[in-house]
């Protein structure tokens, strides 16, 4: 029962105690889920881009080394023939080397025009393609990806050390990056380079893990939140209803007492014991 106005005293307590601060409520776990969110993805990225820089230094440090070792062998085998590089077990041991668990090295030509040689492969871990500088080949079996493998192979020319990412088509046709770092094989006339080769997902599986990881997190923190909320709206309702209740009706009953007086019932009797300003207010109509 209200005299005037739209809104009575429970509609105003249920906007002010609930509606209110629901939306605030609401605001702010938006506001720090997506925050939380924004720090688990910058996290996550950063930690892949730490752990790829160490796997790009692994790989070129790989070459290095692994073009050293191949030069010191080459310079106590004079005699060695390209030709040979891979059937020579010894040789073929110190070139072909695993890099992580998909990772290798090899052994390459850069090309020699006057002996109408071009990019040759002498060490590999796949004998079909030892001897063979059909680049043609390469290109039909890379595509569209094939100018960026090209382009980062050519940067090497020169006997100067090379890294960068390429895409490579496995043999059952799925496309994935690589990550190339080439290093000279210092030999005076001998146009040689090594080259160190890995997937890069190897190196950023780990941190997918992370990033899954902080994303379930991430939710579970979000679903939390939703039940927490959930249960704020409910206990606060249930608390603004009872309350809100109990308090209408003491003034619906006050009211109705006032009328009774103001017609002259002055016997009208006024049955209330709160102990707050509602109770106060009782007494006072009870004196008057």
């Amino acid at each position: 029962v209200r005299a005037g106005g739209w809104l009575g005293i429970r509609s105003k307590m249920v906007i002010l105690f609930l509606v209110v601060p629901i939306i605030m409520m609401g605001v702010a776990g938006y506001i720090s889920q997506n925050y939380l969110q924004k720090l688990s993805n910058d996290i996550t990225e950063e930690s892949t881009k730490l752990v790829l820089e160490e796997g790009k230094e692994k790989l070129m440090q790989k070459a290095r080394d692994v073009a050293l070792q191949c030069e010191i062998y080459l310079r106590a085998h004079p005699e060695l023939e390209r030709e040979d590089f891979f059937y020579d077990p010894e040789f073929s041991g110190i070139a072909v080397q695993t890099v992580g668990q998909s990772g290798y090295t090899c052994l390459i030509q850069q090309p020699e025009p006057d002996r109408n040689q071009n990019w040759t492969i002498w060490a590999h871990p796949n004998p079909n393609i030892i001897g063979i500088d059909d680049i043609e080949m390469i290109k039909k079996a890379l595509g569209p990806y094939f100018e960026d493998f090209f382009k980062l192979l050519t940067s090497s020319q020169g006997m100067k050390e090379a890294e960068g990412f390429y895409m490579w088509k496995d043999p059952d046709g799925k496309i994935r990056e690589k990550y190339m770092a080439i290093a000279p094989i210092r030999l005076e006339g001998k146009p040689f380079l090594c080259m160190s080769t890995a997937y890069i997902d190897e190196f950023t599986k780990k941190t997918e893990y992370l990033k899954d990881d902080a994303q379930k997190k991430t939710n579970q923190i979000r679903n939390i939140n939703i039940i927490v909320l959930i249960a704020v709206i409910i206990i606060i309702g249930l608390c603004i209803l009872i309350y809100g209740y109990r308090l209408t009706r003491s003034i619906t009953y006050l009211t109705e007492a006032a009328d009774r007086i103001s017609v002259g019932d002055l016997e009208a009797e006024i049955e209330i014991r709160s102990k707050d300003e509602i109770g106060n207010l009782a007494d006072a109509i009870s004196r008057m």
